[in-house]
C-alpha cells in the first residue's frame, strides 16, 4: 500500500473510533450543549492535525531509532489534538488533554481492527 493510501485509511479508521467517542463524551458525559456539527467538525480537525504530524511532521524531529518510538508520537499527537480541542471547544486544558488521551488511547488499541476491516472486508 502506497504511504498516501495508508495515510487515508488511518484517517478514516481514527474517524470512525473517534468522532462516535467524542460525540458521547461531549453529549452524555460531559454534557457540553455544542451543537452536533461543531463537535464532530472539532474532532475531526484534532484527528486530522493528530495523524497529519504523527505521519509527516514528528518523524522528521524523532529519529525512529529511539526507543519507543510510536509511544512518543502518539503522545506529541494527543499533546497537539488536546490544543486542538481546547480552542476548538472551549474548556479548560486539563478536560480536553483527557478527553485526548481517551480518544488517543481508543484510535491506537481499535484502529489496527478498523484497517484490517477497510482493507481486507473481514472482522
Amino acid at each position: 500500500m502506497t504511504p498516501g493510501f495508508d495515510f487515508i485509511f488511518n484517517i478514516l479508521a481514527n474517524l470512525v473510533i473517534e468522532l462516535p467517542l467524542l460525540f458521547i463524551i461531549s453529549k452524555f458525559i460531559m454534557k457540553w450543549g455544542y451543537e452536533t456539527d461543531h463537535v464532530i467538525f472539532s474532532g475531526t480537525i484534532g484527528t486530522l492535525m493528530r495523524l497529519s504530524y504523527v505521519f509527516y511532521i514528528f518523524p522528521l524531529f524523532v529519529p525512529s531509532s529511539v526507543p519507543y518510538y510510536l509511544y512518543i508520537l502518539q503522545a506529541l499527537g494527543i499533546l497537539l489534538e488536546s490544543i486542538v480541542l481546547y480552542n476548538a471547544l472551549r474548556v479548560d486544558y486539563n478536560r480536553a488533554l483527557i478527553i485526548s488521551i481517551v480518544l488517543g488511547a481508543a484510535s491506537f488499541l481499535f484502529s489496527p481492527k478498523i484497517l484490517y476491516f477497510i482493507t481486507t472486508g473481514k472482522f
